[in-house]
């Protein structure tokens, strides 16, 4: 998975439609679970 600003927007800060417009986009949202499973640690 990549970070916004791995995708070339080195000062995202802010999603004008929120998590709703970025989930109607259909873009990728990975839950809790996943995320731990992974071995996020919260620092990435």
């Amino acid at each position: 998975m990549k970070t916004l600003n791995e995708m070339g927007l080195p000062k995202a800060s802010h999603i004008e439609t929120g998590f709703k417009g970025w989930r109607a986009d259909g873009l990728p949202v990975v839950g809790y679970e996943q995320w731990r499973a992974a071995g996020s640690t919260g620092s990435d």
